[in-house]
């Protein structure tokens, strides 16, 4: 080939090579903004997962706080109108009217204690400062009308207690009511013990403020307690000990506060 045909075909090559150079320069820039465009996708999905994740879990934690209390209440409502036809049943009409209208629930934590005063056969020493600091959560005023349920179903129960018409403790009180006027708590919602596991490993957790005539050292621990929320890490707890048929004939409530640790917390 001669020497002037070899190198313009060179030259050509080289200006190909050039080209394509700058191809694959700009292929490498374009897989790099879609790798960049691709990475921000996937945060962006993960955040969205992640916010979408939390929106559920609350929807779901404030309908089952909602479906519980309505439970709550259209058992009280169905038990009231079956003691309404018996009264009507037996001639006594005048009693079942209600002469005085009920006070209504605490709004929040900070309104339920406030209202402590109002509960005669119930003592409370828990830290007053970590339950009003349940206000901060959303879900805070369903657990405050919860919790004053179960300090009013505490109280009543002792009251009962007092009156010598209970067979058992406070779990029997609430499974098989002997009065018609008792407070109850759900069943499913009270536990009377923890397990050996939690004990062994966080029992101190759960020493808490007792009057002086119970223990000299000022603290018990207590392992019974009313769950206010089934969901959650919060999931507020309500520990108390039974002193109904005891020393000063109360129910002494310790805790009321976010869920301690256990095994599925920790």
């Amino acid at each position: 080939m001669p020497a002037l045909a070899l190198e313009k075909e060179i030259a050509a090559l080289k200006e190909e090579v050039s080209v394509l150079s700058q191809l694959l320069a700009e292929g490498d820039r374009d897989l790099s903004e879609a790798r960049r465009d691709a990475a921000l996708a996937e945060r962006t999905v993960q955040l969205v997962r992640q916010q979408l994740r939390g929106a559920t879990e609350r929807f779901e934690e404030e309908m089952e706080a909602h479906l519980l209390t309505l439970e709550d209440v259209e058992c009280a409502q169905a038990e009231a109108r079956i003691l309404r036809q018996r009264l009507h049943g037996e001639g006594r009409h005048e009693e079942t009217v209600v002469l005085e209208p009920t006070q209504a629930q605490p709004v929040s934590f900070e309104d339920l204690v406030q209202r402590l005063d109002e509960l005669e056969h119930v003592l409370v020493t828990a830290d007053l400062a970590v339950t009003q600091s349940l206000d901060d959560h959303e879900l805070a005023r369903t657990w405050a009308a919860k919790a004053w349920q179960g300090l009013r179903s505490l109280g009543s129960y002792a009251e009962a207690q007092k009156g010598g018409v209970v067979n058992g403790g406070y779990y029997q009180f609430c499974k098989n009511t002997p009065v018609a006027s008792a407070r109850i708590f759900p069943v499913k919602q009270i536990a009377m013990g923890e397990t050996e596991a939690t004990l062994t490993a966080w029992g101190d957790e759960r020493f808490f403020p007792v009057p002086a005539e119970l223990d000299p050292k000022g603290r018990m621990q207590m392992e019974a307690h009313l769950k206010l929320g089934s969901k959650g890490s919060v999931s507020p707890r309500i520990y108390f000990y039974d002193d109904s048929r005891g020393i000063i004939h109360k129910m002494v409530v310790g805790y009321i506060g976010p869920h301690l640790t256990n095994r599925k917390t920790n």
